[in-house]
C-alpha cells in the first residue's frame, strides 16, 4: 500500500467517524477543548505567580499589567486561578494576596449573578413560548379524554 493509499484511508476513516453520530463526536470536540483551556490557563496562572514572586523584591499593590492579568485569569479560571494565586503569594506577597481575594470575590459575584439572570431568562422564554403552551394544551386534552 502506498503512503498516498493509506493517507486516503485515514481521511476517509475520520470523515465518516465524524459523520456517523455527528452530534455526540462535536460535543466530545468541544469538551477536549474546554479541557485544553483549563488546563493551559492553569499552567498560566502558575507560571505567572511563580514569576511575579521571583521577580517581585518587596510587597506592594499589583501593578496595572498585572490586574488585568489577574482579573482576565479569574474570569476565565475562576476557582483555580484564585487558589494558585491566593495561597502562592500567602505569604510572601500578602498585599497582592488580598487584591486577588477582593477580585475573586467580586468576580465569582458577578458571574453567578450572570447564572441566576440567565436561569431566569431562559425560564420565561420557555413559558412565553407559544409552542410549549400548544404542547401543555395537547397534553392536557389527551389527559381530558
Amino acid at each position: 500500500m502506498r503512503v498516498w493509499d493509506s493517507l486516503i484511508l485515514i481521511a476517509s476513516n475520520i470523515t465518516c467517524n465524524l459523520l456517523y453520530n455527528k452530534e455526540e463526536k462535536v460535543n466530545k470536540i468541544i469538551m477536549d477543548a474546554k479541557t485544553v483551556l483549563f488546563i493551559a490557563l492553569s499552567f498560566y496562572s502558575y507560571y505567572f505567580m511563580d514569576r511575579t514572586l521571583k521577580n517581585t523584591p518587596k510587597d506592594g499593590p499589583l501593578t496595572k499589567k498585572e490586574k488585568i492579568q489577574v482579573i482576565i485569569l479569574l474570569i476565565l479560571n475562576t476557582i483555580f486561578s484564585w487558589a494558585i494565586f491566593s495561597f502562592g503569594w500567602k505569604n510572601k506577597l500578602p498585599t497582592k494576596s488580598k487584591q486577588v481575594n477582593k477580585y475573586f470575590k467580586n468576580i465569582f459575584i458577578s458571574l453567578i449573578g450572570i447564572a441566576i439572570v440567565a436561569v431566569i431568562l431562559s425560564a420565561l422564554l420557555i413559558a412565553t413560548n407559544p409552542a410549549s403552551q400548544i404542547k401543555k394544551a395537547n397534553q392536557i386534552n389527551k389527559l381530558q379524554k
